[in-house]
């Protein structure tokens, strides 16, 4: 049987990037819409066009380089996306035939394809106005951090495992490069990790979430602080509850 391979190509492309959204949807984590768009086309591209010896590698170093630079590493996140991708694809083979390619599906001439579209066409639309709005309202959210001098505003990380709190306030924790930036009352407090606890230095200062109450938090400098997705600034889950 024949395959188009500009219908294979359209096909994958909509596959890949319905589940990776698919993903963020069920792993709640956040990732950077351009490259997920950028990585699902290239995928798509190679695999529709690349049919040499050894193509394979290739295909191999794309999805490498997706789960470094595009999962950030989130290895939960890479496998359910390839969960749902192969679910889509052998949902599409049981009712539209085909053959399969570097990870590809490719439907055959004669089937009403389009019938899948439309069904990626809804699951988009909801994903697109539910799950990216729940996920940019979850993760990120711009924080004005007050010392004795200037104000100072990040994009923060809302972590939902950063609990931490020193004398009943939230600690948030920020990269050692804005210390300069900010003055408070010094202190020293305990803070709790998987390699044990340890005394470091913190200041007491006013923040406020955008569109929240200002609050008074503990603020943690951690030396080369980074977070997946290039925030500097570790949000307390706390926080949340004085918007």
């Amino acid at each position: 049987m024949e395959s188009y391979v500009e219908v294979a190509f359209l096909h994958n492309w909509m596959s890949t990037l319905l589940s990776v959204w698919m993903a963020l949807f069920v792993i709640q984590r956040p990732l950077r819409g351009r490259r997920v768009l950028l990585y699902s086309a290239l995928a798509s591209l190679y695999s529709s066009l690349a049919f040499f010896d050894h193509a394979w590698i290739g295909a191999a170093g794309i999805e490498l380089l997706a789960f470094l630079f595009v999962f950030y590493r989130q290895k939960a996140l890479y496998l359910v996306s390839l969960l749902f991708r192969a679910l889509w694809h052998a949902t599409c083979f049981i009712f539209w035939e085909g053959s399969f390619h570097l990870g590809a599906f490719f439907p055959w001439v004669h089937t009403p394809i389009y019938l899948c579209w439309l069904l990626y066409g809804l699951l988009f639309l909801y994903l697109y106005t539910h799950a990216m709005t729940l996920m940019k309202q979850k993760f990120r959210y711009g924080c004005t951090l007050c010392g004795k001098g200037r104000p100072l505003h990040l994009w923060g990380y809302m972590d939902s495992g950063n609990l931490l709190t020193h004398q009943g306030l939230a600690v948030l924790f920020l990269d050692e490069a804005y210390r300069a930036q900010l003055q408070g009352t010094a202190c020293r407090i305990c803070v709790g990790s998987i390699h044990g606890k340890r005394e470091m230095e913190a200041l007491r200062l006013w923040c406020a979430l955008d569109g929240g109450a200002r609050q008074q938090a503990y603020v943690v400098f951690v030396d080369g602080l980074r977070i997946r997705g290039g925030y500097r600034l570790l949000l307390n889950l706390k926080l949340l509850s004085m918007r």
